[in-house]
């Protein structure tokens, strides 16, 4: 029924892009839903039923079987319809909100949200600190990284509880300044079940990448620019926060618009030519959350990383962007930094897509759940 109505309705194009490349663009993805919702309308009117939606959800994965999410232990049809939220998400759910909200019979008073905040700052001391812990943190101080490396990670070990329940700073531990691999400790013992990031990204480049070209229809010059640059791996990162877009600040948090694609590029990584003053870097940055810094002669032989923190530089000790984009991902757990909103669904998409780590408030988007599916399908 659905093919037959996509055939009488100028969806032909559709059906012809998806029999050759088994993928479709998000351009005709949109067009794809936008028939499948006049249809539904056509059919049953606006006031829908939830299993009408969940049939026509069914019926979208069912002719294009590639949309489908392999994963999905409720049918994958998700993307298109998922109820699994207190408002239902989805490419359907979302067209029909949008077009019942044109129609003039449409009433709807707004409610006024409240806005919870997340500030690390506002965190209550939870964790009383013991005479040991305190002589711990005070050692850890005045460590030497070069003759005294096996007491601190021992010590770091032995307070990792005082990080875990309570507020630091890179003054309370500086040794995550100047000894390597105390970062990795920290993470590796808050979430020991976590994949390889380098490992598991590695199996996928190549589809990210074919993905990319596959279905982002309106890459500009400026942009395709801006990725060619770097390597191969970088590439693939920067084509994921690409096909994912930034949240909208909007209204509700501040009154700002979305990020630029370019923006959210700074935001990440930034390159510095070899011998150029790193602290200029630091004093053009915008907001505090951790980024990297690429160091080399081009974008595409990069020697050395580092991740600045609180305007701070950590060593990576890596010239490989995925150890080091590992370490970075890493800072943001270990210190307990809120990704920034314009970088939230990246993180959050490499956070289940690589590393695996489930959080209570996890939310994936239906972009991830797409982009997700594509990946796996390719």
């Amino acid at each position: 029924m659905l093919k037959e109505f996509l055939h009488n309705n100028g969806g032909e194009n559709i059906l012809e892009e998806y029999d050759k490349n088994k993928i479709l663009t998000n351009r005709t993805r949109k067009e794809l839903v936008n028939l499948t919702v006049r249809m539904m309308i056509k059919n049953y009117g606006t006031s829908l039923s939830k299993e009408i939606k969940v049939e026509f959800a069914k019926a979208l994965v069912e002719l294009f079987p590639k949309l489908k999410d392999p994963n999905s232990t409720k049918g994958g049809y998700e993307i298109f319809y998922d109820d699994s939220q207190r408002t239902p998400s989805g490419y359907l759910a979302w067209r029909l909100r949008t077009v019942v909200r044109t129609m003039p019979s449409f009433h709807k008073k707004r409610k006024q949200l409240a806005i919870t905040t997340n500030d690390p700052k506002k965190r209550k001391l939870s964790h009383t600190l013991k005479e040991q812990e305190l002589a711990d943190i005070e050692f850890l101080k005045n460590a030497c990284t070069k003759t005294q490396k096996h007491e601190i990670f021992q010590k770091m070990k032995n307070t990792l509880d005082c990080r875990i329940n309570n507020d630091f700073s890179l003054n309370d531990y500086p040794r995550f300044l100047d000894t390597p691999g105390l970062i990795e400790q920290d993470f590796t013992l808050l979430y020991p079940n976590a994949n390889q990031f380098d490992i598991e990204f590695e199996k996928y480049v190549n589809k990210i990448l074919a993905v990319y070209e596959a279905t982002i229809s309106n890459k500009s010059t400026d942009i395709e620019v801006l990725i060619i640059a770097w390597d191969k791996n970088t590439q693939a990162l920067l084509a994921i926060l690409h096909m994912l877009p930034s949240t909208a600040k909007g209204r509700k948090s501040g009154g700002y618009s979305r990020d630029t694609l370019n923006s959210l590029f700074q935001k990440l990584i930034v390159f510095s030519s070899v011998g150029d003053p790193l602290e200029a870097i630091i004093g053009a940055a915008k907001g505090s959350q951790p980024y990297l810094i690429a160091i080399g002669s081009n974008k595409a032989a990069i020697h050395d990383f580092k991740v600045v923190v609180d305007n701070k530089f950590l060593e990576t000790g890596q010239s490989s962007i995925l150890q080091a984009f590992d370490f970075l991902f890493k800072t943001y757990f270990v210190f307990k930094i809120k990704f920034d909103v314009g970088l939230e669904t990246f993180f959050t998409f490499i956070q289940d897509f690589f590393y695996n780590i489930e959080t209570d408030n996890i939310h994936y988007t239906t972009k991830m759940r797409e982009l997700k599916n594509r990946i796996l399908n390719f």
